[in-house]
C-alpha cells in the first residue's frame, strides 16, 4: 500500500494530488475487498496512518487537522469488507441451496427406486406363481388353470400401469395415488388367488397420515410377497391394532423357507420397508419366529395417526 505514495512521487506529484488520492483509495478498497484475512486487518491502521501523514504533508493541512480525511479510510475499508462478506454469504447460500437440491433429488431417486422395487417384486412374484399354478392345473382342472392365466394377465396390466406411473416421476409427472390400508382387502384377495391362505384383522376407524398409510400398505405388500417367494403358500396372518396412541402392524407366516420362488436376495425389500416406517417416526423389527416362520412387525407413533 505504501507504494501508492512512492509511484506518484516518481511523476512529480504530491501525496495530496488527485492521482495519489485516487490510487490510495483504490488500494484501501482493494485491501478490504480482496486481501487475505491477516493482511486486510493489518492494512486498516496502516491506511489511517498513511492518510493522516500524507495529508499533513500538504501545504494546507496539519497532522492534527488531517484526521478527518484519514478516518475516511475506515468507511472505505468497511464498505469493501461488507461487499466481501456479502459475496461470501451469497456463495454460501448458493452452495447450501445446491446441497438441498441434490439431497432432494437423491431422496426422490430413492423413493422411485423403492416404489419400482415394490411394484416389480410384487407383480412378478404373483405372475410367476400364477403361471406355475396354471401349468399344474391345465391337465385336470382347465377352468382353474384359465383363471390363473387371467390373474397373470390382470397382474401384468396392473404392473405396467404402476410402472408407467412410477417412471413418470422421473419426467416430473405427479406422484401416483399410493395404496393405503383401505386397499388391503383387495391386496389380500390377490394373494389368496395365488394360493396364499391369509387371515387379516384391522381395527375399525384407523386413520393414518398419508405417508404412514402408504408405508403400512407397502409393508404388508412386501411381507406377503416375501412369504410367497420364500415360504410358499404357508398360512399367514396380518393384524393392525392400536397400541395406546400409536399403531402396531404385524405380518407373520408359518412354515419354513423353500417356497416356489425361494431365491437369494440383497434385502432391498426389508430395507425399503424400514426406510418407509422410519420416515414416519416408527421402528421395524423382522426375523424368524422361535416356533417357525417369519415375523415382520412395525410400531408407529402417535404422530403417524391422522387427527
Amino acid at each position: 500500500m505504501s507504494s501508492v505514495l512512492v509511484v506518484p512521487a516518481l511523476f512529480g506529484t504530491t501525496t495530496t494530488s488527485a492521482p495519489a488520492v485516487l490510487l490510495f483509495v483504490m488500494a484501501v478498497f482493494a485491501s478490504g475487498r480482496y486481501g487475505s484475512t491477516r493482511s486486510t486487518w493489518a492494512s486498516l491502521p496502516v491506511a489511517v496512518a498513511v492518510a493522516a501523514v500524507g495529508s499533513a504533508a500538504g501545504p494546507v493541512e496539519t497532522l492534527s487537522s488531517s484526521w478527518g480525511w484519514s478516518l475516511n479510510m475506515i468507511w472505505i475499508w468497511g464498505l469493501a469488507r461488507w461487499l466481501r462478506e456479502s459475496d461470501r454469504r451469497l456463495r454460501a447460500t448458493r452452495e447450501e441451496a445446491d446441497a438441498v437440491a441434490r439431497a432432494a433429488a437423491a431422496e426422490e431417486r430413492l423413493r422411485v427406486a423403492r416404489d419400482l422395487h415394490d411394484v416389480l417384486a410384487h407383480s412378478l412374484s404373483m405372475m410367476v406363481v400364477q403361471a406355475e399354478v396354471a401349468d399344474e392345473l391345465f391337465a385336470h382342472d382347465p377352468e382353474r388353470a384359465r383363471q390363473a392365466v387371467r390373474n397373470v394377465q390382470r397382474t401384468g396390466r396392473e404392473a405396467l400401469r404402476e410402472t408407467r406411473s412410477v417412471l413418470g416421476l422421473l419426467r416430473g409427472s405427479p406422484h401416483p395415488q399410493p395404496g393405503g390400508i383401505a386397499d388391503l382387502p383387495g391386496l389380500v384377495d390377490a394373494f389368496r388367488s395365488a394360493g396364499l391362505p391369509i387371515t387379516i384383522r384391522v381395527e375399525a376407524d384407523l386413520a393414518l397420515t398419508a405417508s404412514a398409510d402408504e408405508g403400512v400398505f407397502r409393508l404388508v405388500q412386501e411381507s406377503l410377497t416375501n412369504t410367497l417367494r420364500h415360504a410358499g403358500t404357508q398360512p399367514t396372518s396380518i393384524s393392525l391394532r392400536r397400541n395406546g396412541d400409536g399403531l402396531t402392524v404385524r405380518v407373520e407366516n408359518e412354515g419354513e423357507y423353500g417356497g416356489r420362488l425361494a431365491v437369494d436376495g440383497v434385502g432391498h425389500g426389508l430395507m425399503g420397508m424400514r426406510e418407509r416406517i422410519e420416515a414416519c417416526g416408527g421402528r421395524l423389527a423382522s426375523g424368524p419366529r422361535p416356533e417357525g416362520g417369519f415375523l415382520v412387525e412395525a410400531v408407529l407413533p402417535r404422530s403417524a395417526m391422522s387427527t
